[in-house]
């Protein structure tokens, strides 16, 4: 099953298909994060998406990217704050930046400064 059809089905009336399609989000991430990630950059990026559906994505993204500590990161085996993936995610989200959704650009916006924290955090870090 595709990562569309899980976010759609994520947020749908009935409780319990809301519950399985969480539990296959969270299964999908631990399983393969880097897929599951590009994968949500991707359908947030997609002006043809539902615009339910491209918000959720953007917004699942969004709660995920936080600066670690380094004793968090070590602790992890993958995390978003990777520099490769990061400069991946940066680019698409400039591209963002031009869409004619408000709501999409004020996210990717907000992502994007979360990004921006991190590589702060890791200049001062490497100083």
């Amino acid at each position: 099953m595709e990562l569309f059809e899980i976010l759609s089905y994520a947020q749908d009336m009935n409780s319990d298909v809301r519950k399985k399609a969480e539990l296959y989000l969270n299964d999908s991430e631990f399983k393969n994060p880097l897929k599951f990630y590009s994968d949500l950059v991707q359908i947030f990026a997609k002006e043809s998406m539902p615009s339910g559906i491209r918000g959720l994505a953007g917004l699942i993204l969004k709660n995920k990217i936080d600066p670690l500590t380094k004793e968090e990161e070590q602790k992890k085996d993958f995390n978003i704050n990777q520099k490769f993936f990061r400069e991946e995610i940066k680019g698409i989200l400039l591209k963002i930046f031009e869409s004619p959704s408000k709501i999409a650009r004020r996210t990717s916006s907000q992502i994007y400064a979360k990004i921006s924290k991190i590589e702060i955090i890791e200049d001062n870090r490497t100083d």
